[in-house]
């Protein structure tokens, strides 16, 4: 599992919300008497049991990764239970900003907590926000998959080309619904983070944004942003060149 959370940061980050969720909700009071709080408890520990469903942490031809509902349904549960918890546990729903490693990569990130919503920005690479959930209505916001080059997509172009007669397992088959689909295989430079800026020339065209050929600045793109200051309820960072002065100033209240 360790060598998916490396390749894939979208697996590896579900995982560490899921840790948090769990550590969020081993901290809930345990109550002898039944009440509000007990359900409330009880229906927490089911959430994070649901968010621990192994299909959508990896990718193999069984895996869930690339499916989106799979990886929606994790999130749901994991924001409804810590959101849960942070209901009960005392100071839980004050809104707050914390630095620390949430998603274990060896650079801290900013974790900003309201009781309607959690975002996650990483000043580390570009000053984007990996995650921001809807905490209401149990909704992550940011669910894109970085499109990467996986091993199997060089067989998009022989596949009809296979030799028949042969008896091959389930994870040597590749089967394609329509000839060319490798035309179409596009991977991206970056996560696909909320608020990345991009910086290029005027010249490029609709077709090269298309194409995946902004030749975009990379320093600005994913290059580390300074935290200028910091405080229990907000944060400012800043990347400075000699294109561009970017400031992100963030407040919670």
């Amino acid at each position: 599992m360790a060598g998916f959370f490396r390749k894939y940061a979208e697996a590896n980050l579900l995982h560490k919300k899921m840790l948090r969720t769990a550590t969020r909700v081993e901290a809930m009071p345990v109550r002898k008497i039944a009440s509000r709080q007990t359900e409330e408890l009880a229906e927490a520990r089911d959430l994070l049991l649901r968010g621990q469903c192994n299909d959508a942490f990896w990718h193999g031809v069984f895996g869930g990764l690339y499916a989106p509902h799979l990886r929606t349904a994790i999130w749901k549960n994991l924001i409804r239970a810590e959101f849960l918890a942070d209901r009960q546990v005392p100071g839980g729903l004050l809104s707050r900003v914390e630095m620390l490693d949430y998603d274990a990569d060896g650079a801290n990130e900013l974790l900003f907590t309201s009781p309607d919503c959690q975002a996650l920005l990483k000043p580390s690479d570009g000053g984007t926000l990996a995650a921001a959930d809807f905490r209401p209505a149990s909704a992550t916001l940011i669910n894109s998959m970085q499109r990467r080059q996986e091993a199997y997509h060089a067989l998009l172009a022989d596949a009809s080309q296979a030799a028949g007669g042969a008896v091959t397992s389930i994870h040597e088959q590749t089967r394609v619904k329509e000839q060319g689909l490798e035309r179409y295989l596009r991977y991206d430079r970056w996560a696909r983070n909320a608020f990345r800026v991009l910086i290029f020339s005027t010249k490029r065209t609709h077709e090269d944004y298309e194409l995946l050929q902004l030749q975009e600045d990379d320093g600005f793109a994913a290059e580390e942003y300074a935290v200028k200051s910091s405080g229990p309820q907000e944060v400012e960072i800043v990347r400075e060149a000699v294109l561009l002065t970017r400031t992100a100033a963030c407040r919670f209240r």
